[in-house]
């Protein structure tokens, strides 16, 4: 029967501690998810057991917790186990009618579902999404995976894989759709693999203002904004891995129109488009703040490797752009904009002119660092752009605007490296004796003597292998001296999950393999999670992604 039960929900910060409620046990006291729903008041939880589902669920206008044995347990299997399929014919699950975050919908797969939101449909509610896999679902016009309409839920910690819209129309946000004036906190989760004509992995229209945070955003597919798409909008978009995201005509990792954006601390790379921005598209009067980005191996056929922007006020300040590609502009394309490019370094390009300016409003190139543009740093460049005729603060010969033509000094490009050695040019050559770039000093020099002379200590830590992994994966790294080491696990909120070596080791190459448990050996839940080296100074830090 029924029961009061005093549950320990480990959801990381949304339902903790001891918490006295009814729980309704699905399916030995109700028989279907939705008959527990039905009996359940406000408060009461709604605890289902693993099994499939062949049910569209719906949640109306009641604050409760409806959730996997995940929740009482910690057990990330039961995430897998625990499904609620739509069988191609329904949604999977509804959340509408005014409920709060204390609403939490977690530790499901939620798959096979169909209509707008085909695995979830939030309208006029503000719930808590967390800890759940959806996947393979399909919307009809809006949302394969999540369709938020007038609503500001949290999606948080979820694994959104493989969700689409139905080709052609409209057809918008493959894993994630946010309509009309939604303000949804985006943020942990790993979107990927999903598509649509716009917005593969994230669509946000009609006045919505997502916060997209902390996100893992690889691999999505449209034809305008393979990763996030926006119109009429103001996202701000931070703290973000946007990866190997593509799109047929505009914007392979994000699309701006008509949207003013804060687009800052993200990574883009290895984004493709077929016509314009392979990593940002920008036009139609958008107000876009570009700050602390790297952004490097992104593409286009046509123009802006890794920036287009039309039509716009676009300030790009404190950014690292290396090694884009383009037929014309590899790294930024500037046509009839507003525009200012400060504190950044642009290097590396390969194919042609690094920066096109046409038909400016105004622009302002200062205080960057261009260098190894084998086409040339700017076409259309501001009168005595990189005519040396000054020193910067350094004592660097620089141009009158104090950009400077020098090698930057990466730690290690190769590896994705991009922030600066010790004796860097760019270390206070910024405005106002900032850095240029968006990475600091980050090499770990320790210096340690030997027989003829001081030596630089240096370490690599590598890509683990296989990623994504199920259910372990091997990290490598390599010590050019012995020092003391700890390899930690972090999630994506900071979270330190499990301390893999802490020890002194010696000089060589090492691996370690992570099974995906935690320090208390339970096994972790899908999603993203941070490997950190640090040895002395250096401290490197790479993304891995579980898939259970």
């Amino acid at each position: 029967m029924f029961r009061h039960l005093m549950l320990t929900f480990l959801l990381l910060g949304f339902v903790s501690g001891l918490t006295q409620a009814t729980v309704i046990d699905v399916p030995s006291d109700q028989p279907t998810i939705q008959d527990g729903v039905d009996f359940a008041s406000p408060g009461d939880t709604v605890l289902v057991a693993p099994g499939t589902y062949f049910e569209h669920v719906m949640v109306d206008g009641k604050n409760i917790v409806l959730t996997s044995l995940f929740s009482t347990t910690g057990d990330s299997s039961y995430i897998a186990t625990t499904i609620i399929d739509g069988s191609h014919m329904t949604r999977g699950v509804s959340i509408i009618g005014g409920v709060d975050t204390t609403m939490v919908l977690a530790g499901f797969t939620i798959q096979n579902g169909h209509l707008d939101g085909g695995g979830i449909a939030v309208a006029q509610a503000n719930p808590s999404i967390v800890h759940n896999i959806i996947q393979h679902n399909v919307g009809s016009s809006y949302g394969g995976g999540i369709f938020i309409t007038q609503a500001s839920p949290i999606i948080e910690s979820n694994a959104i894989i493989s969700n689409s819209t139905a080709p052609g129309g409209a057809g918008e946000g493959g894993g994630i759709l946010c309509f009309g004036n939604s303000q949804p906190r985006i943020s942990g989760n790993v979107i990927r693999d999903n598509t649509a004509p716009k917005g593969g992995g994230i669509g946000c229209v009609a006045s919505s203002s997502p916060t997209i945070i902390g996100n893992i955003i690889v691999d999505n597919d449209a034809e305008y904004g393979g990763g996030i798409y926006c119109h009429t909008s103001s996202p701000s978009i931070e703290n973000n891995l946007i990866e190997a995201d593509s799109a047929w005509a505009y914007g392979g990792g994000i699309f701006l129109n008509q949207s003013d954006s804060d687009v800052r601390g993200n990574t883009f790379k290895g984004n493709y488009a077929f016509i314009y921005g392979g990593g940002i598209y920008a036009v139609g009067n958008s107000v876009i703040d570009l700050g602390g980005n790297g952004i490097y191996g992104n593409g286009v056929f046509f123009y802006g490797g890794a920036i287009y922007c039309e039509e716009c006020d676009l300030s790009i300040i404190g950014n690292t752009v290396h090694g884009n590609y383009a037929n014309w502009a590899d790294a930024i394309a500037l046509y009839s904009c507003a525009s200012i490019i400060r504190n950044s370094i642009i290097s590396g390009h390969e194919y042609g002119v690094a920066v096109g300016i046409s038909a400016p409003v105004t622009s302002e190139v200062s205080y960057c660092d261009f260098y190894d543009n084998a086409g040339g740093h700017i076409d259309g460049s501001p009168a005595g752009f990189g005519v040396l005729m000054a020193t910067n603060a350094n004592g660097d010969s620089c141009d009158t605007y104090a950009n400077i033509f020098m090698d930057p000094l990466y730690c290690d490009p190769g590896d994705d490296d991009y922030a600066l050695d010790q004796a860097s040019p760019a270390l206070g050559a910024g405005q106002g004796g900032a850095n240029i770039g968006a990475f600091g000093i980050g090499c770990g020099y320790s210096y340690v003597p030997n027989d003829e002379a001081w030596r630089p200590f240096r370490a690599t830590l590598s890509q683990n292998y296989p990623n994504p992994f199920n259910p372990a994966t091997t990290i490598e790294y390599s010590l050019s001296t012995s020092r003391h080491v700890t390899l930690d696990v972090f999630n994506i909120l900071g979270q330190r999950v499990r301390t893999l070596t802490d020890a002194q080791q010696s000089a060589g190459s090492h691996a370690v393999v992570w099974d995906g448990r935690n320090a208390t050996g339970q096994s972790v839940a899908t999603g993203a999670y941070l490997y950190r080296l640090r040895t002395g100074e250096y401290v490197k830090t790479s993304t891995m992604l579980l898939l259970r």
